[in-house]
């Protein structure tokens, strides 16, 4: 049979193999082996998907999780996780990649990359990808990175870039630090 179940909570609905939903309200788990834990109009659509807690959020990549938050999704893709924040997503068949807190980022396509925090930043394509927090940036270049700050981008094709807080910079070339303003202090400064 299809050893599935329900257990606690209510208004459940569980048909995936091996699925099945703890506590909570009104969780639908449809992939193999998926389940949600608490939480309320959470859903695990694909194999070996977990969602714990939260209102709202969704995965369909196979093997992804999502912690918390509300209306997150994992769009496609496989080998992902979400914690906490809202309406995050990943999409483009990304794969091992994961967002952490934050409004409204977006991991679109490429692997292995990551956002921590910050509202609406997103990577686009790019593999090994990072954004640390801020407002409103682009990554699109391999092994790019935003640290803070506000409007900022790594172009496309400019891998091994990074911009360093600042608003509204974006990378010119491949292998460039890109920052507003640069002070070094200390014993050990270099002048």
């Amino acid at each position: 049979g299809n050893v599935a179940g329900a257990f606690g909570g209510e208004a459940h609905t569980v048909s995936g193999f091996r699925g099945g939903a703890f506590g909570g309200e009104q969780s639908t788990v449809t992939g193999t082996n998926a389940f949600v834990m608490g939480g309320y109009d959470n859903r695990a659509n694909a194999s070996y998907d977990g969602v714990v807690g939260g209102t709202s959020n969704q995965t369909n990549g196979a093997k992804s999780v999502i912690a918390g938050g509300e209306s997150n999704n994992v769009v496609n893709g496989d080998l992902h996780f979400i914690g906490g924040g809202g309406n995050a997503q990943i999409t483009g068949n990304a794969r091992w990649s994961g967002i952490v807190g934050g409004f409204g980022n977006i991991l679109s396509g490429g692997q292995m990359s990551f956002i921590g925090g910050g509202r609406l930043n997103q990577t686009s394509g790019a593999s090994q990808a990072f954004i640390g927090g801020g407002e409103s940036h682009i990554v699109s270049a391999t092994k790019g990175a935003i640290v803070g700050g506000n409007n900022n981008t790594v172009a496309s094709g400019h891998t091994n870039s990074v911009v360093i807080g600042g608003d509204g910079l974006t990378t010119t070339k491949t292998n460039e630090v890109v920052t507003p303003n640069l002070t070094i202090s200390g014993s050990g400064a270099i002048l």
